[in-house]
């Protein structure tokens, strides 16, 4: 049986996502009950997620403006249909999970050398 590779962005998220947050459970625990100021692994646990959440967002508005113009030129041509509409909404969900997957995949090689 061929297996693909790269199982895709979400796969990667729902499979590693738990393993990530079961490597980190026990630093977060430990400094919650010390009462010690945040560790560097803390505070970049916290700011790469917001990154990787803009940088989604912005992938997704770049689908987004792009489709927008090559809508517009099918629609003065006379090709334009709604099943563009559904490619497009693909397109935006793969470029928004993109960051946040390989965010995912470098923490999950980091954390569990």
């Amino acid at each position: 049986m061929h297996r693909p590779k790269n199982p895709g962005d979400l796969a990667t998220i729902l499979l590693l996502a738990p393993a990530v947050i079961a490597l980190r459970w026990p630093m977060l625990l430990a400094e919650s009950l010390t009462g010690a100021t945040p560790r560097p692994e803390t505070a970049r646990a916290l700011s790469e997620k917001a990154f990787a959440v803009a940088e989604g967002a912005a992938a997704a508005q770049g689908v987004l403006a792009a489709s927008m113009l090559a809508a517009t030129g099918r629609m003065f041509a006379g090709q334009f249909s709604p099943a563009h509409l559904a490619a497009v909404q693909a397109k935006m969900v793969a470029a928004s999970l993109r960051p946040v997957a390989r965010t995912v995949r470098a923490n999950h090689r980091r954390l569990s050398r």
